[in-house]
């Protein structure tokens, strides 16, 4: 768990520890959950699926908390990298 300007970041209990698969964070702020950072583990390493915050509390650093502490974390337990890849809806 992390909190930084408010926002606390949780993780699906053991999400760094599979070797496979996909994993989830969590971004809440004052308990409301607020957005989610969904990844998978592969043998290459970390690749984010999908990134959601509520419209609500979008353009408040919410996102990039998210990203953040993938980062750190994938560093921590020596996997390097997370890839990422842009699309847009609309």
């Amino acid at each position: 768990m992390c909190a930084v300007n408010g926002i606390v970041i949780r993780e699906e209990e053991d999400a760094f520890a599979k070797s496979e698969g996909s994993a989830v964070l969590y971004a809440y702020m004052y308990g409301e959950l607020i957005g989610a950072l969904d990844f998978s583990r592969t043998g290459e390493g970390i690749g984010v699926n999908t990134i959601f915050v509520k419209p609500d509390f979008r353009r408040r650093g919410v996102g990039t908390a998210l990203v953040r502490y993938l980062e750190q974390h994938c560093l921590q337990h020596g996997l390097g990298r997370a890839r990422t890849a842009l699309f847009r809806k609309g």
